[in-house]
């Protein structure tokens, strides 16, 4: 909440008066997504994206594990009639890999997961992070049938 409220702030300030003293501000959030509902975790997009649109020095530095945040970044980036739109040359993702996910390092890589002007990603994700809810519900409906003795 106080990462949230700063940040509201700053938006506020920007728009209305003290625009010079919200200029080339870093803010640095971990997890902003905790114990939010995912439709509030998506709407969270909205906010990060008006601290920067038009205030060209400030960035911010999100660490997240939230599919609906990202889903509404992509949201952002795909809809140019959002007065929240936002260039994705504006924004980076970063994937951070651990050692057993085919890299020869001796420790975690980090990955740029480029996007592009629709909000789409270039290249897949490593499995199991956009793609968890889809098995997840595959499973479900699979684990269904076989209990009402329907023929898979």
């Amino acid at each position: 909440f106080p990462i949230v409220s700063q940040i509201a702030e700053a938006v506020y300030e920007m728009q209305n008066r003290k625009q010079y003293e919200y200029k080339n501000k870093l803010f640095v959030v971990e997890q902003p997504e905790l114990h939010l509902h995912p439709n509030a975790q998506a709407e969270l997009a909205k906010l990060f994206a008006s601290a920067v649109i038009g205030n060209e020095g400030n960035t911010i530095l999100i660490e997240t594990h939230s599919e609906h945040f990202i889903r509404g970044l992509q949201l952002l980036m795909a809809d140019d009639k959002s007065p929240n739109h936002i260039s994705p040359d504006k924004v980076k993702i970063y994937y951070v890999h651990s050692t057993d996910e085919g890299s020869n390092s001796k420790g975690s890589w980090i990955e740029e997961m480029k996007i592009d002007e629709y909000g789409q990603f270039v290249k897949k994700w490593p499995p199991d992070f956009f793609d968890k809810a889809y098995r997840l519900t595959g499973d479900i409906i699979t684990a269904i049938q076989r209990r009402k003795g329907v023929q898979l």
